[in-house]
């Protein structure tokens, strides 16, 4: 393993990135105070220096969100929780390393407030876990996952890694690259609102389709990922003709699960809800609200959230369906047909691989099916069988990925996926 370096031009790399930690973008444009570097380069020598140190024998990742005043952090239209310190304590590396155990349980982060002559710690803020459709939340993360390696983000969204003196700019996956995989996001979107219309509202800007159904299928994947025993999702392409051929190799076909319809009555009521909310809040500072919800304003408010909680729970279902052999087929509208599903072999000749293109100026990189297991195998071969196939593949205890045939390269392409700390978040 490399040596940790000190990161003596970070704080530079991370000052051309920063974005303000405060952004309201339903309510206003917002402008934010940058933090000053010299508190910035206090709270990453802290970091830097806690990812050496162990704590009863043992190194701990930790996790901290920047802010100006943690009550930012329960104005959001998606809330926080947070655990606020009766007072705020220095940071330091020591503390940090005490600290650290007490963030393992959850998507907890230590609470550092920027905006004192120093920094501080001034509590404990868990994270939500929930579909972020109208999120506000653009707040600075760091993660310390190893001696001297710290992953940055915007929000949820991965920045860069640095890692024993190198600043790495993380190659997209999958799900934020251009291109083949955005264009297949779209057209899923595109199908949902065939059926189920995604409808605009005059107070809210309406999101592109992309950025609603990207990341409902990355926390997918990410369940999948989570559960530790591998698995594969199969997405079959519009009107695909070998529908119900596939359909009857599952080993359980069920009456359809519709994920797709979930998520599309998630969203509608998240943007009511969040427009009943705009329209009672006053334009002072505090945003706080003016009168209080009417009879129609709560129930849709509820209507919302039970939306959202069946949105999670058909979610987490199908990350569950992927523990039996074989893979959970669904629709172009995500739509779950079965699982269990036992999809072809290697077939003669093999369909074409390669590795996404990360550098237009490096030539095509050939993928080698015959080093890979059975499930690589059959996903590659699914999804060359028809434009618009998609197949998701998650390794027990290696990486995840998405095949997707390409008219561009007449070819399969392997795209990577991240999860875990190098997760893409929306």
């Amino acid at each position: 393993m490399a040596e940790p370096v000190y990161p003596t031009e970070l704080v530079q790399r991370l000052m051309e990135v920063w974005e303000p930690p405060h952004r309201r973008p339903l309510l206003e444009q917002g402008t934010g105070n940058p933090i000053q570097p010299s508190k910035l380069k206090a709270v990453l020598d802290a970091a830097f220096f806690a990812s050496l140190r162990t704590e009863e024998g043992h190194r701990h990742p930790l996790s901290l969100v920047l802010v100006e005043n943690h009550s930012q952090l329960t104005e959001l239209g998606t809330p926080w929780r947070v655990h606020a310190l009766r007072s705020p304590v220095a940071i330091d590396a020591d503390r940090l390393a005490k600290l650290a155990p007490a963030l393992q349980v959850g998507n907890r982060f230590l609470i550092v407030n920027t905006a004192d002559k120093d920094p501080t710690i001034v509590g404990i803020g868990d994270a939500p876990d929930a579909i972020w459709f109208l999120s506000e939340d653009q707040y600075p993360r760091v993660r310390v996952v190893g001696p001297g390696d710290m992953v940055f983000y915007r929000g949820d969204r991965v920045a860069f890694r640095y890692q024993a003196g190198v600043t790495d700019e993380l190659m997209p996956d999958f799900f934020t690259s251009k291109g083949e995989p955005a264009n297949a996001i779209i057209e899923i979107g595109n199908r949902l609102s065939t059926h189920r219309p995604f409808p605009a509202h005059h107070l809210i800007e309406h999101k592109p389709m992309h950025d609603i159904i990207a990341p409902f299928l990355s926390d997918l994947i990410e369940q999948v990922a989570g559960l530790g025993h591998g698995g594969m999702i199969a997405i079959l392409a519009p009107d695909d003709p070998d529908s119900e051929t596939l359909h009857e190799s599952c080993a359980y076909p069920i009456a359809p699960l519709d994920l797709g319809a979930a998520l599309v009555d998630a969203y509608n009521t998240a943007m009511v809800d969040e427009a009943n909310d705009i329209l009672i809040r006053d334009s002072g500072p505090d945003y706080a609200p003016y009168r209080v919800k009417t009879s129609r304003e709560l129930d849709e408010e509820a209507e919302s959230q039970k939306s959202n909680d069946t949105a999670r729970s058909y979610r987490r279902t199908v990350a569950g369906l992927t523990a039996v052999d074989g893979a959970v087929l669904l629709t172009h509208d995500l739509k779950v047909l079965g699982f269990g599903c036992k999809l072809p072999g290697l077939t003669n000749p093999a369909p074409i691989v390669i590795h996404a293109p990360s550098d237009p100026r490096h030539g095509i990189e050939p993928y080698d099916l015959t080093k890979r297991g059975t499930r690589h195998t059959s996903a590659a071969v699914f999804a060359n069988k028809s434009q618009g196939r998609m197949a998701f593949t998650v390794s027990a205890d290696g990486p995840v990925a998405c095949f997707l045939r390409s008219p561009r390269f007449d070819a399969v392409i392997h795209w990577p996926v991240r999860v875990g700390v190098f997760a893409t978040r929306w």
